[in-house]
């Protein structure tokens, strides 16, 4: 008994140790440089550290230490990795997040597919 007891121990316990395996931040400094909003929050100009999980599709934006906005996003793949990070706006509205030199980016408006069309077409 008290091997099945270990044994079952052990292995609920093995997804505490692989998280920091797949829970990978992705993460980038922006300057937004005119007021901006994000699904509806204002945005004021400034420094914004972003904040997303790789494998998740929530993202903070944090201002001076603070979380100012948390919003749902979806991945895209890029065609090329992103030069620099930074954030993408149709008109005030931000709808893209790039991260440096990653093939990656943060999407506000659109389903998977629709972005993977529409990097098809950058």
């Amino acid at each position: 008994m008290r091997v099945r007891l270990s044994s079952l121990i052990a292995l609920l316990s093995l997804p505490a140790l692989t998280a920091p395996a797949w829970a990978k931040n992705q993460t980038a400094d922006v300057r937004l440089n005119r007021p901006g909003t994000i699904e509806g929050i204002s945005l004021q100009p400034g420094k914004y550290h972003i904040v997303v999980y790789e494998e998740g599709t929530e993202v903070k934006f944090i201002r001076d230490g603070k979380i100012v906005a948390y919003v749902q996003a979806n991945w895209v793949r890029l065609d090329r990795k992103a030069e620099h990070s930074g954030l993408l706006l149709s008109g005030d509205e931000v709808d893209e997040i790039d991260f440096a030199g990653k093939d990656i980016a943060i999407t506000f408006h659109l389903s998977v597919e629709q972005g993977a069309a529409t990097n098809a077409q950058r």
